[in-house]
């Protein structure tokens, strides 16, 4: 991935709003400064005040204000939690998803709170009990207040050992307060501070959209940022991967910063349209009562899901699986075109994901159902490339249900090269253009199609039926321009279409993998002991397909792996497919719970001691090593891996 600049940063953060997983925070959002708004045109309405246009730019002002302030919470939230997922912090462990988890049930519960006082039900008990000195000045309402926040205060800290200090120091607070001695006084000081601190003073009739209240639009955006969980896309993947294997915590902090604010810009300009609403609300006037009503009954039902931990499981459900794959495509492809990877006119197939950026060297993995249009790569050409002649290969590998054949345009349009005609250069792998010379910048675009007849034919869109490949341009080792690949049928490089696929069979026979963390090569064995107290080798799991996973409880980006991971399994396992995760830094008891929340059924292991990390040189979690049965390195990821990078290769694996 290359450099994340601040701009691309927040550009990333921007396009993050459209993404599935920010979808649960677009309604609470909304609930909450909606909830403002119209409690504002409430009290606004409720005086005898002409609202003058000076006043009006004054309560414009003051909702972006609140944007802005929930913005910065959700900011502070985001950034220090994206630098625990690091690992930089991963010392912290799984003490991550307990404070986020406090986080949202103290959190939920501050937002039923605002529901109710956007209701006008808690202004409503504040007036009622300033009425009724004899309920107000009563040890008896201290008593059973404190009752029962003794009771909910457990449940919301959830660990016994942290809610007890908070407890006695609640009940300290108390009793120096005068809530035993003066209760009167004690609770009208609290009612007031609570106008003051959440809203505004109601009793002066102000513009509620002004700086009163500030904090509590502060407070609101922590409790969303510890309830989201963001979808992993190439920038925000690059920044957690960058800050993890170089440790610079300064420029990780900036990088996430950008990224925030970005991603806080479309709230900003949410706020605005809602600002607008408020001369439609005024002329609902006769209705504002059921309109605050439904609004805080919304942010109730939104408290009521965070607090119970439901949109936190929505937000992590939408960043997993195709919504993950969704947003990936939409930042790299729009990232890729504000760097001029891409022109405008190919956005369409990107986001469908009919074309991909690719580079030289990369390989890409690709699948052709039976009735998809051929798909396309876009290869960008810059003057740096041309610093000397520049001849490409084109490799095609892992191929089947395929017979491919492809097409290269030149920037202008025009057909460089075309070939169907595949030279096996090693174990399936083959060479399907060869020295084709590159003479000038910008967007080479490569088209690769099937040409099997029985996939033609095919139409019902089985597995069975779906093309499966990965494509590579590499530097071409003849400086040929012609091109001509030609071999002798009785050397290493053999037509494949003379002596057929049987000839792969015989090629691997014929050479033995050295061993070594390069795919191509036999993967070094270990011994492990997983938590179930079975130990277990590299070596004695041959003849099956092995997906090494290494992660740890803390680690945010092998959360959501997680789930993915177990679906491939259940999948795959009858097949010969085993997965081992391998944690680091981590407890048995969090490894343990982790297993029971997520419903894991494959092998996990400890790396007490740091052993096998060392061992594959792993240097940032997630990593995924996939294995095949001969002990053969395939596939690498650093970084989160979602299932339509390992799917093409694990059954591609099973198959041969």
């Amino acid at each position: 991935m290359q450099e994340v600049t601040i701009g691309l940063a927040l550009i990333a953060g921007f396009l993050s709003f459209i993404s599935p997983c920010v979808l649960p925070l677009i309604p609470a959002y909304i609930g909450y400064m909606g909830g403002r708004v119209t409690r504002s045109v409430a009290v606004q309405t409720s005086g005898t005040n002409v609202e003058t246009q000076g006043s009006a730019l004054a309560s414009r002002m003051g909702l972006m204000l609140h944007s802005l302030v929930f913005v910065l919470g959700f900011t502070t939230v985001f950034v220090i939690l994206g630098l625990v997922t690091t690992g930089i912090i991963s010392s912290l462990g799984s003490v991550r998803f307990l404070i986020t988890d406090i986080i949202g049930r103290v959190g939920g519960l501050l937002i039923i709170l605002f529901g109710l006082h956007f209701m006008g039900i808690v202004p409503i008990v504040f007036r009622w009990l300033r009425k009724h000195d004899n309920i107000l000045n009563s040890v008896a309402l201290t008593i059973v207040i404190a009752l029962v926040i003794s009771l909910i205060i457990p449940w919301a800290f959830v660990e016994i050992l942290i809610a007890l200090p908070i407890i006695m120091a609640f009940l300290i607070w108390l009793f120096l307060g005068g809530a035993f001695t003066e209760p009167g006084k004690f609770w009208g000081q609290l009612m007031n501070g609570f106008e003051r601190i959440f809203y505004t003073d109601t009793r002066k009739q102000m513009n509620a959209n002004d700086a009163g209240g500030l904090s509590g639009s502060f407070v609101m955006g922590i409790v969303f940022a510890a309830g989201w969980t963001p979808c992993i896309g190439p920038i925000y993947g690059a920044i957690l991967n960058t800050a993890s294997l170089t440790g610079e915590v300064g420029s990780a902090v900036v990088s996430l910063t950008a990224y925030s604010l970005g991603l806080g810009i479309p709230f900003m300009l949410t706020a605005l349209l809602l600002e607008r609403a408020q001369g439609i609300l005024r002329r609902l006037q006769r209705h504002m009562r059921i309109i605050e009503i439904i609004s805080g009954s919304f942010l109730i039902f939104i408290g009521v899901l965070v607090a119970s931990g439901q949109l936190q499981s929505l937000s992590t459900t939408l960043s997993t699986g195709s919504f993950s794959d969704l947003t990936y495509r939409i930042e790299e492809c729009t990232i890729g075109f504000v760097q001029g990877e891409m022109g405008f006119e190919h956005l369409g197939s990107c986001y469908g994901g009919e074309l991909e950026v690719i580079a030289i060297n990369q390989g890409l993995h690709g699948i052709m159902a039976a009735d998809s249009n051929p798909h396309q790569y876009l290869l960008h050409i810059d003057n740096e490339d041309l610093a000397e002649p520049l001849y490409l290969d084109v490799e095609v590998s892992r191929l089947d249900n395929m017979t491919p054949s492809v097409s290269l345009y030149d920037p202008s349009g025009d057909t460089v090269a075309q070939s169907d005609v595949l030279i096996q250069l090693e174990d399936d792998r083959y060479q399907i253009l060869s020295a084709i010379p590159i003479e000038q910048t910008g967007l080479y675009r490569l088209v690769i199609n099937n040409t099997k007849a029985s996939n033609e034919a095919s139409n019902d869109g089985n597995e069975d039926d779906r093309s499966k490949y990965q494509v590579r341009f590499v530097r071409s080792q003849e400086a040929n321009p012609a091109g001509d690949a030609e071999q002798s049928s009785d050397g290493p490089l053999t037509d494949i279409a003379t002596e057929g696929v049987s000839s792969i069979e015989a090629l691997a026979q014929q050479s033995d993998a050295i061993e070594g963390l390069e795919i191509g090569n036999t993967a070094p064995d270990f011994t492990i002991t997983t938590i179930d107290g079975e130990q277990t080798s590299l070596e004695s799991l041959r003849g099956q397909t092995v997906l090494l996973n290494f992660w740890g409880t803390w680690c945010g980006p092998c959360r959501r792996e997680m789930p993915d991971l177990q679906a491939l399994y259940e999948q795959y396992a009858d097949d010969g497919l085993t997965i081992l995760a391998i944690a680091v830094n981590d407890t048995t008891e969090d490894i343990l719970a982790f297993q029971e929340e997520f419903d894991l059924t494959f092998p996990l292991a400890l790396d007490e001691d740091d052993v096998v990390n060392k061992l594959y040189n792993i240097t940032s979690q997630p990593s995924t090593i996939l294995i095949d049965p001969e002990g053969v390195i395939q596939f690498q990821s650093f970084g989160i891996v979602t299932q339509s990078q390992l799917v093409p290769v694990i059954t591609s694996i099973l198959a041969s």
